[in-house]
């Protein structure tokens, strides 16, 4: 996958580069995978089954990976490790207003049972009408409701399942719809049906404040939320309750909660995620790259940082990588051996090299022969043999001449 390498103080730049590329070009952009979770149903009510659904970004356009085996999945995130959770409703295996996290397989849509986030036996919250990964945070969000007591901003332990009620309500009484965190910002948004516009949530309190530009655009039908991971759109599905029913995918502006449609979609669609873990092979605006392996050295590394040269490590297409880009040390900035005087190797320009700093010796620290053993300037050369290492035979042979050197010196 290698083309040309940079060095690796510039891959702050590359990625910069990269991301306002494909900001400008779009290209890159549209193809990332968008997950959605539906009843293909213009009615509530009931619990229903939900399948997962692979939705185009730019058309709404929604493709059937599989069913997911369990009811009303009201809320979709993926995890950093690649998993894709979601809330759903378990009112059918336990108690009436249960909500589940479940583990969602994107290949088949099949669904596995994590466990009870809460219910509403203690007079907690049994629904949880959407989930959001928070970047900034590391934490699993999901907005509450059907609550005897607190509506709001729950943390849901990803691997246990178990959700944590809010300190203070949001301030909002009438029900949840959808809930994002934005992946630079940590701002969380939501969309409660009686906030008649885009909210705020705080997550140290809990609480809830409406964008005052918002009120009366009718984000508050919007069901679900998530980022795209490259443009940081705001995307959601917007339920048309005044008309048939019909779902749209929708893009939010975060300032005045103007609602644009992309196009309409599968029914009863009410949870949406974006693909945004490293290894998905889709580069997102925190990754230098992303080809979809865990192999080091192949110009991608698996924690999707740019394979460059200055990274200390020996990468493919490299001859050495000591770390640094400093001259005469062996290693060039391009990652290339360079000839070094005291290597122990004669290179092309030195008369010899005999691997140390004794300057007093046959070669210099200069890698030149001493001209006050070697008589005076005698240009005395040691033949090479194979692999670069002096034959034996010519070892000898300069050995023989020092020692005739010194019997004429002392004799004079």
């Amino acid at each position: 996958m290698r083309s040309q390498r940079l060095p690796f103080h510039r891959k702050g730049l590359f990625s910069l580069l990269s991301v306002l590329a494909t900001l400008l070009l779009g290209g890159e952009a549209s193809a990332q995978t968008l997950y959605g979770a539906a009843t293909n149903s213009a009615s509530g009510g009931q619990p229903r089954p939900s399948s997962l659904y692979t939705i185009d970004p730019q058309t709404g356009t929604a493709t059937e990976v599989g069913p997911i085996g369990f009811n009303n999945v009201t809320g979709l995130a993926f995890l950093p490790d690649g998993r894709l959770v979601g809330s759903a409703n378990g009112d059918n295996e336990f108690v009436d207003n249960t909500a589940l996290l479940i583990e969602i397989d994107t290949a088949t849509g099949q669904g596995t049972l994590i466990d009870v986030i809460d219910d509403n036996v203690n007079g907690e919250c049994g629904r949880m009408p959407d989930i959001t990964y928070d970047l900034t945070r590391h934490t699993l969000f999901g907005y509450s409701d059907s609550c005897d007591t607190l509506e709001g901003l729950y943390t849901i332990d990803p691997v246990t399942g178990a959700g944590t009620p809010p300190a203070n309500p949001s301030g909002f009484d009438d029900g949840g719809n959808g809930l994002a965190a934005h992946p630079v910002t940590g701002t969380i948004y939501g969309t409660p049906i009686d906030s008649d516009g885009l909210i705020t949530i705080d997550p140290a309190t809990g609480v809830a404040t409406l964008i005052p530009a918002s009120a009366g655009n009718g984000v508050n039908a919007v069901n679900a939320l998530d980022f795209h991971p490259v443009t940081l759109q705001l995307y959601g599905s917007f339920r048309d309750f005044d008309g048939n029913d019909d779902s749209f995918l929708v893009t939010i502006n975060t300032e005045d909660g103007v609602v644009t449609t992309v196009g309409p979609t599968i029914l009863g669609l009410d949870a949406i995620a974006f693909s945004r873990f490293c290894g998905d092979g889709q580069p997102a605006f925190n990754e230098e790259c992303d080809d979809g392996n865990d192999v080091n050295g192949d110009g991608c590394e698996n924690d999707c940082t740019l394979s460059l040269c200055g990274n200390g490590t020996v990468d493919s297409g490299e001859e050495c990588d000591d770390g640094n880009f400093a001259a005469g040390d062996g290693c060039d900035a391009l990652c290339l051996l360079e000839a070094v005087c005291g290597n122990g190797t004669q290179d092309p320009g030195e008369q010899c090299d005999d691997g140390n700093s004794v300057d007093g010796d046959l070669c210099t620290n200069l890698c030149a022969l001493n001209p006050a053993i070697n008589g005076g300037g005698c240009a005395l050369s040691v033949p090479r043999a194979a692999h670069g290492l002096p034959s034996f035979s010519a070892a000898l042979g300069v050995l023989g001449l020092l020692i005739l050197g010194l019997r004429v010196r002392a004799g004079r």
